[in-house]
């Protein structure tokens, strides 16, 4: 959806299961209004090529590639899709692609110039900008990320197998303007998979992860380097399985193990690695967590007794704060403005204000004997922006028979002719 809330983009089949028609709608109908942005759009979730669409964070333009290695784009109105890449070699390709915040600039990876040499370029979308920020002669640009003010780019970089490191350049910057911010070998290659390169919230620090013979190890350094400034965060840890970053970037949170005993811990962005706090001080594996989209909170619920509990991000563990008695907290989720933890106890879901006293809303009323919230990934509840509303799938009248209910998470009579509540 458009940031207005004017206008909803989405996907229909069509064809074959590899492809479908991109749509665009006005949010208030009526149907006859919808235009086919994108016709048979290739889909294939087994393809690593596969291509990829994005709507510019101001709801102006939805840019996509295509199967000839372009970068296009289309007006999210609908209207005729234009190339936006520009030329490249034949065989070339784009990639990936990343929108500023801002929706000024389009970053991408692509061949542009010489085939299966990827450098990183940038235009701006009123296409009267457009520079290349890398240079590596038969070398790669292999993944990048833009800070979140949308004055740089980070990227990782290696000639043949030789890792070059981690460089930081202004979004305007060319080739030499480019600083390097951590180095590659000896110190482990700066791990370039999935999603393991991350600028924090407030767009001063770089973490990364490196890829090491006895383990992975998670990092940081300032955006603007030096090398030297890097510290390896996780060095404390056996093991650990993810990790993410606070939306506010001041901390890091793991699930992992320390010594062998499962926890999830909390580690300053900054650093040192010693700041560490394990919120899991139970002595049993934990159930789950979830870091607040606020990153001022981490909900945990450990594995011997299924309590749930929120910790202030940064801890310590003993200002943790039981929410619900033993056992029967099967699934939790934040509303998406942090200000409300949604759960799930045994059959009935229930709302906390964590800014408030944390008294357990139920928000379902009737349920039959048999009955319960339906929560798994095609029917997690969907709450409001504000926290306030909620939608879930239920079959709390008839067994069986899930039906869409709309609660409040503060108890509140639902309003239909109102808009306060959203």
């Amino acid at each position: 959806m458009t940031p207005d809330g004017a206008t909803i983009v989405y996907g229909v089949p069509s064809g074959s299961p590899e492809t479908y028609d991109l749509i665009s709608v006005p949010a208030e109908g009526p149907a006859a209004a919808a235009v086919v942005l994108l016709e048979e759009y290739r889909h294939d979730p087994f393809d690593n090529f596969d291509y990829e669409w994005a709507m510019s964070p101001d709801g102006a333009w939805v840019y996509f590639t295509t199967d000839s290695g372009d970068l296009y784009r289309v007006p999210t109105i609908g209207g005729e899709a234009t190339p936006f890449s520009g030329a490249m070699v034949i065989g070339g390709d784009v990639t990936d692609f990343a929108i500023t915040n801002d929706s000024q600039y389009v970053v991408f990876r692509a061949d542009m110039e010489t085939n299966d040499t990827y450098e990183l370029w940038v235009k701006n979308a009123d296409d009267t900008y457009f520079s290349k920020l890398s240079n590596f002669p038969d070398g790669n640009v292999n993944t990048f990320a833009l800070s979140p003010d949308g004055t740089r780019a980070v990227y990782t970089a290696s000639v043949g197998l030789l890792e070059q490191g981690l460089f930081s350049i202004p979004i305007t910057g060319a080739p030499g303007d480019e600083v390097q911010i951590a180095v590659g070998d000896p110190l482990g290659d700066i791990d370039y998979w999935g999603d393991t390169l991350f600028v924090t919230g407030d767009s001063q620090f770089v973490v990364f992860e490196r890829e090491r013979i006895d383990d992975d190890q998670v990092s940081s350094t300032p955006i603007l380097g030096p090398p030297s400034s890097e510290v390896v965060l996780t060095s404390d840890l056996t093991s650990m399985s993810e990790w993410e970053v606070t939306a506010d970037g001041s901390y890091l949170i793991v699930d992992g193990d320390l010594s062998y005993n499962d926890g999830v811990f909390s580690i300053p962005v900054a650093g040192p690695a010693s700041a560490i706090v394990d919120f899991n001080t139970s002595g049993y594996w934990h159930f789950e967590h979830a870091v607040s989209p606020r990153g001022d909170y981490v909900a945990f619920v450990a594995g011997n007794d299924y309590v749930l509990e929120i910790f202030p991000a940064g801890g310590p563990a003993s200002a943790g704060d039981p929410i619900t008695g033993d056992y029967g907290v099967d699934d939790f989720m934040w509303a998406p403005d942090g200000s409300r933890l949604i759960y799930r106890d045994w059959n009935d879901v229930f709302a906390v204000d964590v800014d408030g006293d944390r008294t357990p809303v139920e928000i379902g009323g009737y349920m039959q004997i048999d009955g319960h919230t339906n929560w798994t990934t095609e029917t997690l509840p969907a709450v409001g922006p504000n926290g306030r509303l909620i939608a879930y799938a239920a079959d709390a009248r008839i067994d069986g028979e899930l039906e869409l209910w709309v609660g409040t998470t503060d108890g509140s009579p639902v309003d239909y002719a109102s808009t306060d509540l959203l």
